[in-house]
């Protein structure tokens, strides 16, 4: 039994609330059937008391929950909002969650475009083919290729996946379970032998799919999943049928056993892979360390948890030979494991020119509950043997309590709105990466990029985000004055306004968000520090923080 389970059922108290109910096993197996892994499944069927289900329920939903720093769990309520829509709108031959779309959409959610094509006849023109047995040239016999009912789903960007980034199409079409058979059987048929009557005979064989069989009454089936390549099921079946040797069999295999894969299993996945890492750290020799930096910050959540962003920096000059990073993160309290994440970042295809002009910039963030911890980093490249090992003491301040407050402030070399973000990522293909795939630093649809080590040049904007807990309302509005300032040697070098971004009043946390340019072009080089001053002039409290940073 894996350590994480046997902790869980056999160190915890007694039951109490709902841990005590009644657990419908088959029910819930059945509800998380597409994102369970094999591994949870084979234990929870192990399992003979609901007490123990119970407690084996509630630890799967922590561990999958996107944001554990509240109280809700985002998580699962979206799961079942998608499980209901799919049991809904799917239904045909079988339950709506069991068929490929309730599948797709269960795991993935609602597609940025949907288009549906309504089922059509169209005449194929006659080619001329050399047959791979007989070697002779021949005619083919013009047929009239028949399209069932289809949909084109198209997700614009997948989050959570290993490997695929990037604009995705999904291609459904309503055939039979034979007929899908067919199209797989042709897809996946390779080398010279495949001539045109072969694939005919296939394509046509029992009055099939491609001969005008109805399609009213059947599933859909996922019939093609990769990169957007076909605007209608016309251009796939065309191609299908035409080329079949250049047919990207090996892509839509690829990508779909990746859309397809349970969250439950990538988690798998992910800790198997920490536990790796951790090895080649433990058991590592590393002569050399290189440059590589640690910034992180302190902001509020719903909960008794602090979330800590963290952005991992490493300097462009150092990775002119580096094809692979490691980076192993471990947070403990009072000696015990509260925090890990573990991930190899690769460079080996990535624009030597730009990596060595952007570096490496690394987010991730976690939540933990205030007090004293330790927080160790490891940056490895395991090829030159060189690591850097970031350790220190950090006290993790306490930020849920009622009082007015206010965070850290957070000094960003720039802001990036989510969706040029996605498409810059998507485009490297994480070869070089800004965000990691672990939850960056977001406000709104804007990604945050903190300066490493709040290092900054004269041509950046310097960009200070943060956020005032708690100030007093009047009919549901704050009155907060905010005054910011940059100083040197205690003295006003600069002042700018901060523009709100988000007021926000949500599980009893009420936090108001700002952000402010500032142009540092006339500034000269040196150490300075930017002061924040917020007045709640409703509650007549004021706090002020500082936050030092460097022009080079």
């Amino acid at each position: 039994m894996p350590v994480w389970i046997a902790f869980f059922l056999f160190s915890w108290g007694p039951a109490t609330g709902a841990g005590a109910q009644e657990v419908d096993a088959v029910q819930w197996l059945d509800d998380v059937s597409h994102i369970i892994s094999s591994r949870d499944r084979e234990i929870f069927r192990s399992l003979s008391e609901d007490r123990q289900r119970q407690r084996f329920i509630e630890v799967f939903w922590k561990r999958l929950d996107q944001d554990p720093s509240t109280e809700r769990n985002e998580f699962r309520e979206e799961h079942y909002r998608r499980l209901e829509y799919a049991r809904k709108h799917f239904a045909n031959a079988r339950p709506g969650d069991k068929t490929d779309r309730g599948r797709i959409y269960i795991l993935h959610g609602e597609p940025d475009e949907r288009l549906r094509f309504a089922s059509s006849r169209t005449p194929m023109d006659a080619e001329i083919v050399q047959d791979a047995i007989s070697g002779n040239t021949v005619s083919a016999v013009p047929e009239t290729l028949h399209i069932p009912d289809s949909e084109m789903w198209t997700y614009r960007y997948l989050s959570g996946l290993e490997n695929l980034r990037g604009p995705m199409d999904v291609l459904f079409m309503r055939v039979s379970a034979a007929d899908a058979r067919q199209i797989y059987q042709v897809r996946h048929m390779r080398g010279r032998f495949m001539g045109q009557s072969r694939l005919n005979t296939l394509l046509y064989q029992n009055n099939g799919l491609f001969n005008g069989t109805g399609s009213l009454g059947q599933d859909f089936r996922m019939v093609y999943a990769g990169t957007p390549r076909f605007i209608n099921p016309l251009g796939f079946l065309s191609e299908l049928q035409r080329d079949v040797e250049q047919f990207p069999y090996t892509d839509i295999a690829h990508a779909a056993n990746e859309m397809l894969r349970s969250p439950g299993d990538l988690m798998e996945e992910r800790h198997q892979r920490w536990r790796q890492l951790r090895e080649e750290v433990r058991t590592g020799v590393y002569f050399e360390t290189f440059p590589a930096s640690l910034d992180y910050f302190f902001l509020r959540s719903a909960s008794g948890y602090t979330y800590i962003p963290l952005h991992i920096s490493v300097p462009g000059p150092a990775l002119d030979s580096v094809e692979e990073l490691t980076l192993l993160f471990e947070m403990r309290r009072g000696g015990q494991l509260v925090a890990q994440f573990g991930d190899k970042v690769s460079l080996a295809t990535a624009d030597r020119q730009q990596v060595r002009f952007e570096g490496l910039n690394y987010q991730t963030r976690i939540a933990v509950q205030p007090g004293l911890h330790q927080m160790d980093l490891h940056v490895i490249d395991r090829v030159s043997r060189r690591m850097r090992l970031l350790s220190q003491t950090v006290q993790v301040p306490d930020l849920s309590t009622p009082n007015f407050n206010l965070s850290s402030l957070v000094l960003c070399k720039s802001v990036l709105d989510q969706a040029s973000a996605r498409l810059k990522m998507a485009h490297h293909q994480r070869d070089w990466v800004t965000f990691s795939s672990l939850n960056p630093l977001k406000v709104d649809q804007r990604l945050l990029v903190p300066a490493a080590q709040s290092h900054f040049r004269r041509k950046d904007v310097l960009t200070v985000f943060f956020e005032v807990y708690e100030p007093v309302l009047k009919s549901d509005k704050p009155d907060l004055q905010v005054q910011m300032r940059l100083l040197q040697d205690g003295r006003p070098v600069a002042v700018s306004r901060a523009v709100e971004l988000r007021h926000l009043t949500e599980d009893e946390l009420v936090k108001v968000s700002y952000a402010s340019g500032i142009s540092i072009a006339h500034l000269k080089p040196g150490d300075y520090r930017v002061q924040v001053q917020v007045h709640d002039r409703i509650g007549d409290r004021q706090i002020v923080r500082e936050s030092g940073f460097s022009i080079l």
